[in-house]
């Protein structure tokens, strides 16, 4: 787990649209540099909470128990913190659109996040020359 600091307080700021979302996230972690995926919680009214959390350890390609593991850790994530949404960042070196399998993976955390009622406020790809939101057509048509 992360804690994020820095001498101003961006957390205070609402990411109410998805081009806020893209900035916090380049801002706060940049270019991709590995393969990941970060679990980012933002309160009631939209304010990233002060910890980012990144898992590691995923397999190239999603299993059902795996996604749903990390569905049940973000859930209880959420509830520890305090959170009211999830934000989840699949960082990896490479170009800017999906391949098949950041979708397969997106794809099949979201509906995880259904079925356990998670409210999954978006899904970002961290690549190599920055970040950008994943939309669901998007995932379905790269799966």
């Amino acid at each position: 787990m992360t804690t994020l600091t820095t001498t101003e307080d961006p957390l205070s700021e609402p990411l109410t649209t998805d081009r806020l979302l893209e900035k916090r996230v380049l801002s706060c972690m940049g270019p991709a540099c590995r393969s990941q995926v970060w679990l980012l919680l933002l309160d009631s009214d939209e304010r990233q909470l002060p910890v980012a959390i990144p898992c590691d350890d995923l397999r190239p390609e999603p299993t059902e128990l795996e996604v749903d593991n990390l569905a049940a850790f973000a859930a209880g994530m959420l509830f520890d913190r305090g959170g009211s949404q999830l934000v989840t960042v699949w960082e990896r070196q490479g170009r800017g659109s999906p391949t098949p399998t950041d979708a397969r993976w997106a794809a099949a955390f979201a509906e995880h996040c259904e079925r356990r009622g998670i409210p999954l406020r978006a899904q970002l790809l961290c690549h190599s020359r920055g970040v950008r939101v994943l939309r669901p057509a998007e995932l379905r048509a790269a799966a």
